[in-house]
């Protein structure tokens, strides 16, 4: 049985856990020390939050119960390599501000890290969903845009170099929004016209931090400046439309706006993937490249296939076909008595996905 040290809140302390580090106060002292097995924990939660301490290092064993899976353990370090991945990412953006010139075998390194934590039992689409409420939205949208992005060039059959271009393109993409006002990308309420024009600068922005770097070829800089144009011409900075825009720009494109419909942000909550797959289905389809969007909708649809989910009337159900039209009302089957209920029919128009389990 394989055992792990893991960073747990102490609302998570569970007997038969063993103490990974020593815990010290404020003033010094010891208060536990590393190796200590807990037992009563109603009383030694009571102690340490006397002493202001609420999170704690612990030592557990996978299978020790329920919560304890593979599943688990891969969601806990896919975050861990999240915070250090955005903490890297973040460290980045900030020296190609200040003029430094972009390293791409860093940046390459970074995605590689990335993909690596995604290949378990548990799909990328499932881990991500589980990680939304992740702080810093711009750089973990960046990652997510990134690894989405990879997927998709993956499902298209890039080649293994089109796939590196497509990815940092995508981790890029973002990268303007460092010269936009931060109380315009940190407000919590819905943006004025005004400041939704000055955000939409970023494209160019980000273009022109990178414009002059040898180490960035113009694929990626096209991909860059052309990431938020759409199909239709609507997008922007140039209204430029069809096949004038290029491949990993149509692909950012429904990466980034997949990420940005499934992440919580200041002034609304995320939406579950099938609820992103509706506005996709119906908001989107004239604007975002068709034969790769549906191709899109399609693999990240099966890929919640056998998914437990939690109904907006509190009931839970297991997702078991998913239809080839409307793919965001797939048949589920009711845990509480097998029923299988199709919530694309009418009279269960009222119905939807509120949460997944896994």
């Amino acid at each position: 049985m394989e055992e792990r040290k893991i960073f747990i809140d102490i609302d998570e302390l569970k007997s038969g856990m063993v103490l990974a580090q020593h815990i010290v106060n404020k003033n010094g002292v010891f208060l536990l020390f590393e190796g200590f097995e807990f037992k009563e924990i109603e009383k030694i939660k009571e102690m340490l939050l006397s002493h202001n301490i609420h999170n704690l290092k612990v030592i557990v064993k996978e299978g020790m119960d329920d919560t304890y899976t593979k599943e688990y353990f891969q969601i806990y370090d896919f975050r861990q390599n999240m915070n250090e991945l955005i903490n890297d990412i973040k460290h980045k953006f900030y020296c190609i501000e200040s003029g430094e010139e972009v390293n791409r075998e860093d940046f390459e390194k970074t995605i590689e890290i990335a993909i690596r934590s995604c290949n378990g039992s548990v799909s990328l689409f499932k881990l991500m969903n589980k990680i939304k409420d992740m702080e810093d939205y711009i750089y973990m949208h960046s990652m997510n845009s990134s690894l989405i992005s990879y997927q998709i060039g993956k499902w298209l059959d890039l080649k293994e170099e089109e796939l590196k271009e497509l990815t940092l393109s995508a981790i890029l993409s973002d990268l303007g929004k460092m010269k936009v006002s931060k109380e315009i990308i940190n407000k919590p309420n819905i943006l004025t016209y005004e400041e939704y024009l000055e955000v939409k600068k970023h494209s160019i922005f980000g273009y022109k931090l990178i414009k002059g770097s040898n180490c960035i070829n113009n694929k990626i800089k096209r991909a860059v400046l052309e990431h938020h144009e759409r199909i239709d011409g609507s997008g922007y900075p140039r209204g430029i439309k069809g096949d004038e825009i290029s491949l990993y720009a149509k692909i950012i494109g429904i990466a980034d706006v997949y990420s940005a419909l499934t992440s919580k942000r200041p002034h609304r909550d995320r939406n579950t993937p099938f609820e992103a797959i509706k506005i996709l289905e119906e908001e989107f389809v004239s604007k975002l490249d068709t034969k790769i969007l549906y191709l899109f909708l399609k693999k990240v649809a099966a890929e919640y296939l056998g998914s437990e989910i939690i109904l907006n009337d509190g009931r839970t159900a297991k997702i078991v076909f998913i239809p080839s039209q409307n793919i965001c009302k797939p048949l589920i089957e009711m845990e509480e008595n097998g029923e299988v209920v199709d919530l694309g029919s009418n009279q269960n128009s009222k119905l939807y996905i509120k949460e997944f389990i896994l």
